[in-house]
């Protein structure tokens, strides 16, 4: 094993080589950064964390408090898929890591500007789970990851491919989900 400053050093090398390849900036507004990190200090502190009165499946936020255990009307009406909030699924994440579970079949056009429906028809006969791994997931409980959740029409896909394929049970985990108000009416 090498000594802890020999890993500095190499630490300090290889963030030096990245920043010279791909200058440090904010994945959000592209403004420059000191140093490699997702956002710079202006949108970090635009984000509204997602703490109270949320739907207990997958964490989109009421606007009021609607009790324990609510369900929003996306999770009544699609209740195969399941994205438990981070430390629920990091709690519950005695399983292995398969990154390769699932393949893409087919290329896709991007996603964005597309409503739920549209994501769904355009992401819909993408995916399909590896040969040779449904016997590892037979019967489990597996935990889809994905960074950011937008519509949840990737998840939902893969979550059925996975589901057909023997998996007990789907759990999403996010980093990030896109939170867009619901027209009030008058």
């Amino acid at each position: 094993m090498a000594p802890p400053n020999s890993l500095r050093t190499l630490r300090r090398a290889a963030g030096a080589a990245l920043d010279a390849v791909l200058p440090p900036q904010c994945l959000s507004c592209r403004a420059p950064v000191d140093r490699q990190r997702p956002l710079c200090a202006a949108c970090w502190s635009e984000i509204d964390f997602i703490t109270d009165a949320l739907c207990e499946i997958c964490g989109t936020p009421f606007e009021f408090d609607a009790g324990d255990n609510a369900l929003c009307a996306a999770c009544i009406a699609e209740p195969a898929v399941r994205a438990p909030l981070l430390a629920d699924a990091a709690a519950s994440a005695g399983v292995s890591v398969m990154p390769d579970l699932l393949v893409r079949t087919k290329p896709t056009p991007s996603q964005a500007g597309r409503n739920w429906r549209a994501r769904a028809d355009n992401i819909r006969g993408s995916f399909a789970l590896r040969p040779g791994r449904a016997q590892r997931i037979a019967g489990r409980r597996v935990i889809l990851a994905d960074d950011v959740l937008t519509s949840g029409a990737t998840v939902a896909a893969c979550a059925k491919v996975l589901l057909r394929g023997g998996a007990a049970a789907v759990d999403v985990l996010t980093l990030a989900q896109v939170v867009r108000p619901v027209p009030v009416g008058d």
